[in-house]
């Protein structure tokens, strides 16, 4: 499952679904995308890309390029894309961004060519366990944002990294100092914090059935206790994305 040679920077048109949580970056967003149908003849693309697509024109373009709207994870659509093999630096000790990919399954990368092709958005949303996770975590995100404006609260971002596992959500100084301060895996979802929510969950759980005696009978606290804590632990992981 790669993407040919002879098919590195040529236009391929293809239809699939928006599969994870879109990130935004300066010049536009990026996302991964799960390739369900490829519309050019002859064309052999891999099942899962990386794609970004810029608010101006690609890298090496020139012109005037679509912006691209709110792209939402579960969405089905329709891009001319331009694609390449996986790539990143390979210095020693420094972070592997071919693996990475490797990792989730992404067997190229590339852009979306909005100025030869208008994209076309032909489903809202897409049903799928997978899918219905990532429309979630982003609703989460969204309203993070919404309600905490970050211009006014420059810690929204360390909340939302801490909800769903968005880092990226932590822009500029902030980050910067997190990074000098040698204190980011911090906002890493780890054990660490699975297990303060897990715990939470259990205790709270614990207090209100031993004050329930009808509950006690059916089942000891120490049991509903660990049985909440466990799915707690659970959903919270699964609203992280499954991260580290």
């Amino acid at each position: 499952d790669e993407l040919p040679a002879a098919w590195e920077g040529r236009d391929v048109e293809v239809v699939g679904v928006v599969a994870a949580l879109p990130q935004d970056f300066s010049r536009g967003s990026r996302f991964e995308f799960d390739v369900e149908t490829i519309l050019t003849a002859g064309a052999v693309v891999p099942d899962r890309l990386m794609l970004s697509w810029y608010r101006g024109p690609a890298p090496g373009e020139v012109g005037e390029a679509e912006a691209p709207p709110g792209i939402r994870a579960g969405e089905r659509w329709r891009f001319t894309v331009r694609l390449k093999k996986p790539r990143g630096n390979a210095n020693p000790q420094a972070f592997d961004y071919e693996a990475w990919l490797l990792e989730r399954g992404i067997r190229a990368t590339g852009y979306v060519r909005s100025r030869i092709a208008a994209p076309q958005r032909l489903a809202p949303l897409v049903w799928g366990f997978a899918y219905g996770v990532e429309r979630l975590r982003q609703a989460v995100r969204d309203r993070f944002l919404t309600a905490l404006p970050e211009a006014e609260f420059p810690y929204a971002g360390v909340l939302v990294a801490l909800a769903v596992g968005d880092q990226r959500a932590i822009h500029g100084d902030l980050w910067n100092t997190f990074n000098r301060t040698g204190t980011t895996h911090l906002m890493s979802i780890s054990g660490l914090h699975v297990t303060m929510v897990a715990a939470l969950f259990g205790l709270l759980t614990g207090f209100v059935w031993r004050r329930a005696p009808a509950l006690a009978l059916r089942l000891p606290a120490q049991r509903a206790a660990l049985l909440a804590g466990c799915l707690a632990a659970f959903l919270y992981v699964l609203l992280a994305g499954f991260a580290v």
